[in-house]
């Protein structure tokens, strides 16, 4: 079995609402749903953010998890990068403030360039009208072995006539992916391509905060006509 036929299952649903004035999905205008703490308000569908929210939650990427928030605990691990390479370490909290992770030390492992491979997308082709979800596979790759970037944003996107679906791709056990913690992030968006959508390519671009830098991946597949 291929990895889109074990990972079909997975990811999360994102569904559009219906758009004003009894417009049909799939053309203009689209409504755009975005269900994503990753994507600031105010830039709604553009970026990502990697700031830390207090959350328990690595936002940036970066290893260290909620640095300068506010903290009880004197310390606990972490990962980051000491003079050998990737290593384990301490986060101190100074000061009722959570500190970066530092006192790194073996065993040691690679550093890599943060990047992201869009694994699959299925169906290839995507068929105009009532067909599958569109499943969207990627492997983040963050600076340490140890590091886990919290989601990933997916958008499905065509030109005739300009849209985007956005979706949120995760790898924590939750949101149907019982696969937690293999590396590999699946998203599931709704198929909007319906009757009058010309036959073209497709965008997908999946995006994603590490060591606090955003990191996109882009791929392509055919939009055909039935």
């Amino acid at each position: 079995m291929n990895r889109v036929g074990r990972l079909g299952a997975l990811g999360l649903l994102v569904a559009a609402s219906a758009a004003s004035g009894g417009c049909i999905i799939g053309t203009w205008p689209t409504p755009e749903e975005t269900p994503n703490s990753l994507v600031d308000v105010s830039n709604r569908g553009k970026a990502p953010t990697g700031n830390e929210a207090c959350n328990d939650v690595d936002d940036d990427g970066d290893g260290s998890v909620d640095e300068g928030c506010p903290c009880e605990d004197v310390a606990r691990g972490c990962v980051g990068i000491g003079a050998s390479g990737c290593g384990f370490g301490v986060q101190w909290c100074a000061d009722g403030v959570w500190q970066e992770c530092s006192d790194i030390g073996p065993p040691y492992s690679p550093v890599h360039t943060p990047r992201i491979d869009v694994v699959s997308v299925s169906p290839d082709p995507v068929v105009r009208g009532d067909t599958p979800a569109v499943v969207i596979v990627a492997e983040p790759t963050a600076r340490c072995r140890g590091i886990a970037v919290p989601s990933l944003l997916v958008t499905l996107a065509s030109s005739v006539p300009v849209m985007r679906v956005h979706g949120v791709a995760k790898d924590n056990g939750k949101d149907a992916d019982d696969e937690a913690a293999d590396g590999a992030y699946s998203a599931s968006l709704p198929n909007p391509f319906g009757p009058g959508v010309e036959a073209q390519t497709l965008t997908i671009q999946v995006e994603g905060i590490i060591d606090n830098r955003q990191v996109m991946a882009a791929s392509q597949v055919p939009l055909e006509v039935q």
